[in-house]
């Protein structure tokens, strides 16, 4: 980091490289297992791309939010309050089936 406590040039080459190789990566494994492996398990390369999404939505929010400077406090909390956000969303997305469910048998 800088004197100020921003991100250098460095560092955001640094990133742009990481995150180049990881999709690079994911391109390369879709190509080669789609052309020379059909029968390849989905699930598992479906598994395999999250993980790296994961991975690089993690690498953005700890560098370009500067999540990686903060206190551990403060990380923790925001990391919880994610975590309840995900879970209204499923839940939503539950009971807004069960009501579509639902509503459909009656007429």
């Amino acid at each position: 980091m800088s004197a100020e406590g921003g991100i250098t040039k460095q560092i955001i080459m640094k990133t742009l490289v990481i995150l180049s190789v990881v999709t690079i990566l994911e391109i390369g494994v879709a190509l080669i297992i789609g052309a020379y492996f059909p029968t390849f398990p989905k699930w598992l390369l479906n598994l395999f791309f999250v993980v790296l999404s994961l991975l690089k939505a993690f690498y953005i929010t700890a560098e370009f939010m500067h999540m990686k400077y903060e206190t551990k406090g403060f990380v923790f909390w925001t990391l919880i309050g994610l975590v309840l956000l995900v879970w209204f969303i499923i839940a939503m997305l539950y009971e807004g089936n069960s009501w579509l469910v639902n509503n459909s048998t009656w007429g």
